[in-house]
């Protein structure tokens, strides 16, 4: 579903479209490599191959950045870092490149205009996943009041309408004796008053 199916009439093309793909990776692999084992103008041959192969592929500039920058080819470096740019500037490894460049040249203040770029980047990240957090714990309380909600009596709606309150024998009880306490007359001043009143 994902191929075309002009690329079935042409098996020969598709072919060498696959083989052609699988060289480029195989040999950006070999660098890589080469790069672990800090062979770095070794490296630099194999990308460079990689990249005659496909000079579409950001990520080999940046390798190749990085080989000629332990190299202290400094020149290359940059234009590699800045060939990272032009195919892909969304991507932030090649402004790092470009940075790292510039820090190893002693430009301090273009190396931070690059990373300027990253940190940006970086923190938009941070801002959109802690938003993402906000709105899942936003749910999650909607959530989990909608089904502690659901434990609740159901709303009388004719008492509602006709304006009586509900309510419970407990809270009942509780009011008749608060009132009692409430109502209670008075102490031995008022008992006095009233054996007075009486006599009389």
């Amino acid at each position: 579903m994902g191929l075309h199916p002009k690329l079935f009439q042409r098996p020969s093309l598709y072919v060498y479209l696959l083989i052609h793909l699988l060289q480029v990776e195989s040999l950006k692999q070999q660098g890589n490599e080469c790069v672990k084992k800090k062979d770095y103008a070794a490296a630099i041959l194999h990308y460079s191959h990689a990249i005659k192969n496909d000079d579409k592929i950001a990520t080999l500039y940046s390798n190749r950045s990085l080989a000629f920058l332990k190299m202290e080819q400094y020149y290359y470096a940059m234009e590699d870092a800045k060939a990272t740019i032009r195919l892909d500037p969304n991507w932030p490894k090649g402004h790092f490149r470009k940075g790292e460049v510039e820090f190893a040249v002693g430009n301090y203040t273009l190396a931070i205009m690059s990373y300027k770029y990253l940190v940006l980047q970086l923190l938009l990240v941070g801002v959109f996943t802690g938003l993402g957090l906000l709105i899942w714990m936003a749910y999650k309380y909607i959530q989990d009041n909608q089904k502690s909600s659901l434990l609740d009596p159901p709303i009388d709606l004719w008492k509602a309408m006709n304006g009586e309150e509900e309510t419970d024998g407990s809270n009942n009880e509780e009011e008749k004796q608060a009132e009692k306490r409430h109502h209670k007359k008075g102490g031995a001043s008022s008992a006095r008053q009233r054996y007075k009143m009486g006599k009389s």
